[in-house]
């Protein structure tokens, strides 16, 4: 006996599709932020292939959680962890069901790995907000590594909309950047 999914589970499943794809897209759009240029709005997402040992959606609260070694790919980018949390707004989407215009936090946590271009994206969590375009990586040596280039921090955060890039330290961990030149540097 087949056992379909509710219109819940169906509505679920679509919201988390959509908020991936827009979560992708924005870290493609981070990868531009890298470079130290500001981000251009990202076209419509290619296909997304999401695995994870399991998917909670609760709409009282209004969120979609995939569990246990998350991992999404689209294209060249691959995003790994062990939790991805979406979380909508209230009223959000439509007939069509919720649209990127309704998601308010997307967050990555445990082993948190992202790659795109040439760049990897270490850290214990990641929390992208919609409403200021902010990508927040958290935890001891969080890191991105572009090519040779490397740097750590305690907090890296991402500015979508004007391309700044912030670490910050803590006590044992200062900011760390170890920058390949391909002119003569500072000699």
């Amino acid at each position: 006996m087949k056992i379909w999914p509710s219109a819940e589970q169906t509505t679920a499943r679509a919201i988390a599709l959509r908020a991936m794809a827009w979560l992708i897209g924005g870290l493609l759009a981070t990868g531009i932020a890298l470079a130290a240029e500001p981000a251009a709005d990202t076209k419509a997402a290619d296909a997304i292939h999401i695995t994870a040992d399991r998917l909670i959606s609760d709409s009282n609260a209004r969120t979609a959680e995939f569990i246990g070694n998350v991992r999404a790919v689209q294209d060249q980018t691959i995003i790994t962890a062990d939790r991805l949390k979406l979380t909508y707004r209230e009223g959000g989407g439509g007939p069509e069901g919720v649209g990127t215009n309704s998601l308010d936090t997307i967050e990555a946590s445990g082993r948190v790995r992202i790659t795109f271009d040439n760049r990897v994206a270490v850290s214990e969590k990641a929390v992208y907000t919609t409403d200021d375009k902010k990508l927040v990586l958290t935890g001891p040596e969080s890191r991105i590594t572009s090519g040779k280039d490397v740097i750590t921090g305690t907090q890296i955060t991402f500015h979508r909309e004007t391309g700044r890039v912030e670490i910050v330290g803590d006590d044992q961990n200062q900011v760390k950047a170890t920058i390949h030149s391909e002119e003569s540097g500072l000699n």
